[in-house]
This record gives structure tokens, C-alpha cells and sequence, in this order.
């Protein structure tokens, strides 16, 4: 299994335990996922913003 998908899968786990998870937008209006595609679509950009950071860090 990449990387990528471990770091999706904890941050999946995470959304599900904290009962929610969203963003807020532009306007200050928060919005909560609604479906598992959205929570995927969410932990899959956390897992790259992870991998991003990770590659700065080792330089």
C-alpha cells in the first residue's frame, strides 16, 4: 500500500471519529461533508498535503 493511501486511510479514520469534518468557505459559512465521497475526496487532499510536506522537510 503507497504511502499516500496509509496517510488517506488515518485521516478517513479521523473524519469518522470526530463525527465530522467540512471546511469553511470564502464567506466565512462553514459547510460539513455530507458523503463518503466527499470525505474521501478530503482525506486524499490531506494525505498529498501531508506527502508535500514531507518532501520540503527532507529537503
Amino acid at each position: 500500500m503507497a504511502l499516500r493511501d496509509l496517510f488517506a486511510i488515518q485521516a478517513l479514520q479521523a473524519m469518522v471519529i470526530a463525527g465530522g469534518w467540512g471546511y469553511t468557505d470564502k464567506g466565512g459559512t462553514r459547510h460539513t461533508y455530507n458523503s463518503m465521497p466527499e470525505y474521501a475526496e478530503a482525506a486524499y487532499e490531506f494525505a498529498d498535503v501531508m506527502l508535500k510536506a514531507r518532501e520540503v522537510r527532507r529537503g
